[in-house]
């Protein structure tokens, strides 16, 4: 997987939060499944680029 800079994440980051306010409107399921996704590659991306230092 590609390294992301810190403005690629943060930019990432916002992306998946606002893509998960917006489905919160139309079911709760969708937005849990959707954060838990967002917060499963912040996560991964998170340990692989501490691996590499």
């Amino acid at each position: 997987m590609a390294n992301l800079s810190q403005k690629d994440e943060g930019i990432f980051a916002v992306v998946a939060a606002l893509v998960v306010l917006i489905s919160a409107m139309w079911d709760p399921w969708i937005s849990a499944i959707i954060a838990i996704v967002a917060l499963l590659f912040f996560a991964e991306q998170s340990f692989s680029n501490k691996k590499k230092k």
